[in-house]
C-alpha cells in the first residue's frame, strides 16, 4: 500500500475518533455525593464544630434537631449548581449561614476572616454548634487549621499534627494544609508591612 494511502487512512480514522473524544470531554461531571449526618465528624481540637462534605437535606434536619445553629459553606457557586435544593433546605431550618466561596488555591486570610466573623457572631450567644462543609471536608478541616494558626498560637508542627489527626494525614493532604498556612502567613505579613 503506498504511503499516501496509509496517511489518508490514518487521517480518516482520526477524523472519526476526534468528535467522539470531544463529546466525552464536554460531558458534565457526575454530581458529588451528599453526606448523611452520621458521616460528619467532630474533633476534640474543634469543640462544637462538625466537618464534612455536602450535607443532604436529612443531614441538615438532624443538625438542627441536635442544636445546630450555624452552617458555613466553603463551596463555590459553580460547585453548588448541582444542588438547587440546598438553599431551600437550609433556609427552612432557620440556620445562621455563611457562604465563603473558596477553592484550595484561593483559600487565604480574607476567607478565614469571613469564617472567623461568622463563628464569633454565633459564639456571642454561647457555644455554637457549627456545620463547616465543602465538597469532601478537606477545605473545611483546613479552614480550622488556619483558625489554629491565627487564634490558638499553635506551632506549625502542632497544626499539621492536628490536621493529620483529623484525617489529613497523607503526604498530599499535609502539603495542601502547609501551602494554605504559608499563603495565610504571607498575606498577614504583607498586610502588616503596608
Amino acid at each position: 500500500m503506498p504511503r499516501t494511502h496509509i496517511r489518508l487512512a490514518a487521517l480518516a480514522v482520526l477524523a472519526l475518533l476526534l468528535p467522539a473524544c470531544a463529546t466525552q470531554q464536554a460531558a458534565e461531571p457526575e454530581p458529588p455525593r451528599m453526606m448523611g449526618y452520621e458521616e460528619f465528624v467532630a474533633y476534640a481540637s474543634a469543640p462544637g464544630v462538625l466537618f464534612g462534605g455536602q450535607p443532604s437535606p436529612e443531614a441538615l434536619d438532624c443538625f438542627k434537631n441536635t442544636g445546630g445553629s450555624l452552617v458555613v459553606n466553603l463551596r463555590t457557586d459553580k460547585e453548588l449548581a448541582f444542588y438547587p435544593y440546598y438553599d431551600m433546605a437550609r433556609d427552612a431550618q432557620g440556620f445562621e449561614y455563611a457562604h465563603i466561596q473558596c477553592s484550595g488555591s484561593t483559600m487565604g486570610l480574607a476567607e478565614y476572616r469571613a469564617f472567623k466573623d461568622a463563628y464569633e457572631a454565633a459564639s456571642a450567644e454561647g457555644s455554637p454548634q457549627v456545620l463547616l462543609h465543602c465538597a469532601s471536608g478537606g477545605r473545611a478541616k483546613t479552614m480550622w487549621a488556619i483558625h489554629e494558626q491565627e487564634t490558638l498560637g499553635l506551632s506549625r508542627e502542632e497544626i499539621l499534627a492536628n490536621a493529620a489527626a483529623r484525617g489529613q494525614d497523607s503526604e498530599r493532604a499535609q502539603a495542601f494544609v502547609a501551602s494554605v498556612l504559608d499563603r495565610v502567613a504571607l498575606e498577614r505579613e504583607a498586610g502588616e508591612s503596608s
